[in-house]
């Protein structure tokens, strides 16, 4: 075989790999997750560590970052966090359905959803994702049918101690929330 031929051969096995590697959903990069650089920039520029998903469900596309920094001259914990922000959020979608990565240094509310399902994650631990009408807060184990039925709304409880940080999602199956959950990481530029 030529090293031309070989050469070719090779580059198409290369892409062969890289296409099944997409096809079979395997996550972007925590530095890139089709966030367009300057948006990258924007979430740098926030001085806290940033959540990112890095599974991004087929189909979905991002969508925008909206981010709002410290007040000029305020106070900052230890997490970079200051009274009242900095906030993000980074929001992907297809047609009605979306989810998004939220973080902000304060000001949060109780979660309370009817049904909670647990998903392990390598920044938080294990956390529950809470979703379904209802009474709220009941905390019901739901059934595999629920699991694979998109649901209204979907969130984590908030993670972290300051920062904290949220996944939401509406009109979006509680089995691919999971694994959006479950692959959270911080954006690299911030490690």
């Amino acid at each position: 075989m030529t090293t031309s031929l070989l050469s070719r051969t090779v580059f198409r096995v290369l892409i062969l790999c890289a296409g099944a590697l997409t096809a079979f959903g395997a996550p972007a990069s925590a530095a890139v997750a089709d966030i367009p650089a300057q948006q990258v920039a924007l979430l740098d520029s926030l001085g806290i560590q940033v959540a990112v998903a890095t599974y991004i469900p087929p189909g979905y596309t991002f969508q925008d970052v909206k981010a709002t920094p410290c007040a000029r001259g305020a106070k900052r914990a230890s997490g970079g966090a200051c009274s009242m922000g900095p906030d993000y959020i980074v929001r992907y979608h297809k047609g009605d359905s979306w989810f998004a990565v939220e973080g902000t240094g304060g000001g949060l509310g109780g979660t309370s959803l009817t049904y909670k399902t647990f998903v392990k994650t390598k920044l938080f631990g294990t956390v529950p994702l809470r979703f379904g009408p209802g009474p709220d807060g009941i905390g019901l184990t739901p059934t595999a049918a629920q699991m694979r039925s998109p649901q209204n709304e979907l969130y984590t409880d908030w993670l972290g101690s300051g920062p904290f940080y949220h996944v939401i999602g509406e009109h979006i199956a509680p089995e691919v929330m999971t694994r959006v959950v479950s692959s959270v990481e911080w954006l690299s530029n911030n490690s």
